[in-house]
C-alpha cells in the first residue's frame, strides 16, 4: 500500500478523535491541507472512505469505526516492542486513544 505508514495512523486516529481535520492539524502542528492529503491517501491505499466529510466536520463511517478499532490496536502493539521509531513518531496509546 502507497503512502501507508505509522505516522498516516496517527494522524487518522487524531482526526477521528477531533472529528475536524482542522483541529487535528493543530494539534499536531501540521497544515489542515496536509491531514486531509493524508487521509485521502490513506482511504485511496485501504480502498474504503474512512470519513464522511460535512462543513461541520468529519465523522467515521462504518469502515472507519472498523479501521480505527484495528489501528488502534497496531499502534498500540507496535508501542510495546519499544522501538526506536516510537520516539520518532511521538507516539502514545494512552495519549493518542481517548
Amino acid at each position: 500500500m502507497d503512502n501507508f505508514n505509522f505516522e498516516t495512523l496517527k494522524i487518522f486516529l487524531i482526526v477521528s478523535k477531533f472529528r475536524s481535520f482542522s483541529q487535528a492539524g493543530n494539534y499536531l502542528y501540521l497544515d489542515p491541507s496536509t491531514i486531509s492529503k493524508k487521509i485521502r491517501q490513506l482511504e485511496k491505499a485501504v480502498d474504503q472512505q474512512l470519513f464522511i466529510r460535512t462543513s461541520q466536520g468529519v465523522e467515521l463511517t462504518t469502515a472507519g469505526i472498523a479501521f480505527k478499532a484495528n489501528a488502534q490496536k497496531l499502534l498500540a502493539d507496535f508501542k510495546k516492542t519499544n522501538h526506536p521509531a516510537n520516539n520518532q513518531l511521538g507516539y502514545s496509546p494512552d495519549r493518542h486513544s481517548r
